[in-house]
């Protein structure tokens, strides 16, 4: 029974792949096309500057939303602030950050990823510029929600460019590097930024952000192309084919079949090419332009109007989704709660530390990120060939959340003697 868990009827189950074959190796899945533009066959070097230009923009922009805790208490007296004003404006940015991607990831599938990133880093761009200048309590209460808006491409998008351009069997250390900038920008920005406001004031914080992501827009511009793959139809207007073969692909009995139809629907031109590597479509021998590649909107004909709610569907739907979802709903609100005490009881009496202090404070959690996703994220990998070695050669995506145990362990123990040292009054060395 080591494969009937994962098939139905004959078929595989959701997420569910041949990921090793006869001989042992391991298959790249998905399987990429002949096109030189897939970015499944990108060279390292062109995967590298694409991903690591995004990581920057992750990295800032969890450094942008989380070090706006550090100045909180400067700018609640000179906006004339109370505790019920700045705790609705982080409660916007959040609610920005939670929705903005129930919206974006939509027009990412139908328009592209490219402009939804260069989207991000302008909104976020604006609310720093607003929130630099601003006069009145209001305005800070609506920057902060436009921050979480734009902030929240660099939580829902960037993991479809890493199914876009990585294998299933490299996917989690491309999410170690990705949770890795998370880290950098989440701990070491208000670090960063605790000097920067004691040196200079809370508003030259926001315009040194400013400028660190003007230069991240002028990098995503020149460098960041588009991560999805849309083969060449050129005959195929919007994706209808008409008294055309649609091939469509199943799997039975673990075998790849094939069912064509002459009858007009709409395909999606993305999965027709990638489930298998082959479409029967022509596709183009030459790569695209420059400019092609560097388009602002690459449209790709996908139907969006169920993806604005796909996302709550497939939570009810699939319990491995829910579980790792509020998995890390969980670890987010910890995060956060952990710097909302520093800010609070630390700042207060017997402690007493200062803004650098409170900066400080933020590299124990950095050290232990680091760890984690350096050393976590390559054996999650290492973790799935092996059970799938073990499952008849396939791979079930909840065979990753095994390795979620232990963390859950580490985190529930982290925070709780956190509690318990605030309460003993414990000292802070």
């Amino acid at each position: 029974m080591k494969a009937a868990a994962a098939t139905v009827a004959g078929a595989l189950s959701p997420g569910s792949v041949k990921l090793i074959g006869l001989s042992g190796s391991v298959i790249s899945y998905p399987k990429p096309t002949d096109d030189y533009d897939d970015p499944l066959n990108w060279s390292l070097r062109r995967k590298a500057v694409h991903f690591g230009v995004v990581l920057l923009f992750v990295a800032t922009s969890f450094a942008s939303t989380d070090s706006t805790i550090i100045y909180h208490d400067l700018a609640k007296a000179e906006l004339g602030l109370n505790e019920q004003g700045v705790a609705t404006a982080s409660a916007l940015r959040f609610l920005g950050l939670a929705l903005g991607g129930v919206v974006l990831v939509p027009l990412a599938y139908r328009y592209g990823r490219r402009p939804i990133y260069l989207v991000g880093v302008v909104v976020q761009l604006a609310s720093l510029v607003w929130a630099a200048t601003a006069r009145n309590g209001w305005e800070f209460t609506v920057t902060n929600c436009m921050a979480g808006v734009g902030a929240s491409v660099s939580q829902a998008i960037v993991p479809l460019t890493i199914t876009d351009v990585f294998f299933i069997h490299q996917f989690a250390t491309a999410y170690g590097w990705y949770v890795f900038a998370q880290g950098v920008g989440a701990f070491l920005g208000p670090l960063l930024a605790s000097f920067v406001v004691a040196a200079q004031g809370w508003r030259m914080m926001s315009w040194w952000m400013a400028a660190t992501l003007l230069a991240i827009a002028v990098l995503m511009l020149f460098l960041v192309e588009e991560s999805t793959f849309v083969p060449n139809m050129d005959t195929q207007n919007d994706c209808k084919i008409s008294e055309a073969r649609v091939v469509d692909r199943r799997t039975e009995n673990g075998k790849e079949q094939f069912v064509t139809s002459t009858s007009r629907e709409t395909v999606d031109p993305v999965e027709l090419n990638r489930p298998y590597g082959g479409s029967g479509l022509e596709l183009p021998p030459a790569a695209k332009s420059l400019r092609q590649r560097l388009a602002v909107i690459t449209p790709t004909g996908r139907p969006i109007g169920e993806r604005f709610m796909s996302c709550f569907v497939i939570l009810v739907r699939f319990p491995g989704v829910a579980y790792a979802a509020l998995t890390y709903g969980t670890i987010m609100l910890w995060l956060e709660l952990f710097n909302y005490e520093i800010i609070t009881v630390f700042t207060a009496s017997p402690y007493n530390l200062n803004t650098q202090g409170t900066g400080l404070f933020n590299l124990a959690p950095l050290l232990g990120h680091l760890v984690g996703t350096i050393a976590i994220a390559p054996l999650s990998d290492r973790w799935i060939v092996t059970r799938a070695k073990a499952n008849a050669g396939l791979h079930e995506p909840e065979a990753r959340l095994w390795l979620s145990l232990p963390a859950g362990v580490l985190v529930a123990a982290g925070a709780l003697m956190f509690g318990i040292g605030i309460s003993e009054t414990v000292t802070t060395a």
